[in-house]
């Protein structure tokens, strides 16, 4: 594209000399000069113009062959990009709950309002102190995940607690992080509420993003957040929130 550029100033360089010293017109298209005097360019019955439109032909037909030629290229490399990570999407508690999903980030959150990353949260069954949740919910973990690792542990001063945990992920380092509540999900007049007596737990888990060159569309991680927290559940043998009844597991 350089060649075709220097070639579109020498053109425009060449064409302001029209009309000037002895009738003399100077035109480039290429790397070779051609000078052309006006005297023989009436005597063919040439225009100048059509001279011009000459010129400026061949340089697009330059440009467009050195453009097809860097499309074709063989050495592209498909490589996997990363574009944002785990960490990019933030993690903690947000105005009192845990983040929501990025966008694009292969995630699942009970706080998401997007379907494709919502997850519900879960009931600990019969346990009310969240103490005593977090102290099953890292056994749980250790269990079943041997290759994460508890970054946090806190107390808040509601009584809630918090955990972010890291693990090896399919793109890298991911994230997972609970909010272990300091009550359940009290009264809603339903009849599953029976069967939920214990503490409310929400949780998210996030891996980094990647991207294949060129293009734009993240690279699924085969729900790989969601089986996480899937398999630590069933190890506690807690209920999802809005599937209490029997009917939600037949």
């Amino acid at each position: 594209m350089s060649f075709a550029l220097s070639s579109l100033l020498q053109f425009r360089l060449s064409e302001r000399k029209l009309g000037t010293r002895n009738n003399i017109v100077g035109i480039k298209c290429s790397s070779n000069s051609k000078l052309i005097d006006t005297n023989d360019v009436e005597e063919t019955g040439i225009s100048i113009s059509f001279k011009r439109r000459y010129a400026f032909a061949g340089l697009v037909a330059i440009s467009s062959s050195v453009f097809a030629n860097n499309a074709r290229s063989e050495n592209v490399d498909y490589k996997m990009l990363e574009k944002g990570s785990a960490e990019a999407g933030g993690f903690g508690i947000q105005r009192g709950r845990l983040r929501q999903c990025p966008a694009d980030n292969n995630c699942v959150s009970t706080s998401s309002t997007n379907p494709e990353q919502y997850a519900a949260a879960w009931i600990a069954l019969g346990i009310n102190s969240s103490q005593d949740a977090a102290v099953e919910l890292t056994a749980a973990v250790r269990q079943v995940i041997p290759g994460a690792s508890l970054k946090e542990t806190t107390k808040l001063d509601n009584g809630e607690y918090y955990l972010r945990y890291i693990t090896p992920g399919p793109y890298g380092t991911d994230i997972f992080e609970f909010l272990i509540r300091s009550e359940g999900l009290g009264d809603r007049n339903w009849e599953g509420d029976l069967e939920s007596d214990g503490l409310l737990v929400t949780y998210r888990s996030i891996g980094n993003t990647k991207y294949v060159y060129p293009f734009l569309t993240p690279v699924s991680d085969f729900k790989a957040q969601s089986k996480r927290m899937q398999l630590v559940r069933e190890t506690l043998g807690w209920k999802r929130v809005g599937c209490e009844l029997i009917e939600c597991y037949q």
